[in-house]
């Protein structure tokens, strides 16, 4: 989950101030990125009955990536609904 993160955040960084489009090109990107390699590892790991590893790599690394994402966007969306950021 590390590797997609990095270079999905890595993107994000680029794209932000650009068209919204492409920002936004790279958020899904990102995120179906992770999404389908999680997917793949609960197959995998079911398959070799190693769930409990399955869900500690999960907790270690998907759920606080995206918690952190989800937050961030919420509380950019708040400064910019309270005028604290520039329209454009």
């Amino acid at each position: 989950m590390a590797v997609p993160g990095i270079v999905g955040g890595a993107w994000l960084a680029r794209e932000h101030g650009r068209s919204a489009q492409r920002f936004l090109v790279a958020l899904a990107t990102g995120f179906i990125t992770r999404l389908v390699l999680a997917a793949l590892a609960a197959f995998s790991a079911g398959k070799a009955d190693a769930g409990a590893a399955l869900i500690a790599g999960l907790a270690a690394g998907f759920v606080p990536l995206t918690l952190f994402e989800m937050v961030w966007f919420l509380r950019a969306r708040g400064a910019q609904s309270l005028g604290t950021e520039p329209r454009g």
